[in-house]
C-alpha cells in the first residue's frame, strides 16, 4: 500500500491476525469499529482499482519530489537564476498533477495526497529560503569585497 512522506504507512483495515473463524469481526484501526459480516473480508483487502491507480500516481509524484530533494539542497544561486526558476516550476507541476488526482471520497487515497502536498510545499518553502539567504550572502560577499578593493 501507500508509504507515506514521513515513512508511516500501511493499510486502515486491520486484520485479525488469522485468529477466528469465518464472521470473526475485524477492528478498523483508523476507527475503532468492528466491521463485521460477509463482505468484512472483502472490504479489508486491497484498495479498489480506481483507489489503487491513485495511489500508484501519488507514489509517482512523491518519488519525483524525492529525486529533486537533492537538488534544491545543493542550490547555491539566488532566486533570479535559471536553476530556481526550474525547480520553482518543476515543484509547482508536481503540486499541479496531485491536485489531477480525484479521492473518490477514499481516506487513503485523500490522507496521501495531503502529505505529499505538504511534502512539496516543504521543498518550495526550503528552496525559497535558500535562495534568498543565498542571494544575501552573495550580496554581502560582494559589498565586502567592494570595500575592500576601495582601500
Amino acid at each position: 500500500m501507500y508509504s507515506s512522506v514521513d515513512g508511516g504507512g500501511g493499510s486502515s483495515a486491520g486484520g485479525d491476525g488469522g485468529q477466528g473463524g469465518p464472521g470473526a469481526g475485524r477492528e478498523s484501526r483508523s476507527t475503532g469499529l468492528k466491521v463485521d459480516g460477509p463482505h468484512a473480508a472483502a472490504r479489508s483487502r486491497s484498495p479498489s482499482p480506481i483507489v489503487q491507480s491513485a495511489l500508484e500516481r501519488i507514489q509517482a509524484v512523491e518519488a519525483e519530489s524525492r529525486r529533486l530533494e537533492a537538488d534544491i539542497k545543493a542550490y547555491a544561486g539566488g532566486p533570479d537564476e535559471k536553476q530556481y526558476r526550474l525547480l520553482e516550476e518543476t515543484l509547482t507541476r508536481l503540486m499541479m498533477k496531485l491536485d489531477a488526482i480525484e479521492s473518490a471520497g477514499e481516506s487513503d487515497v485523500r490522507d496521501a495526497r495531503k502529505a505529499c502536498v505538504q511534502y512539496i510545499q516543504s521543498l518550495l518553502d526550503y528552496l525559497e529560503m535558500k535562495a534568498a539567504a543565498n542571494a544575501a550572502g552573495s550580496s554581502d560577499s560582494a559589498s565586502a569585497e567592494q570595500q575592500q578593493q576601495a582601500n
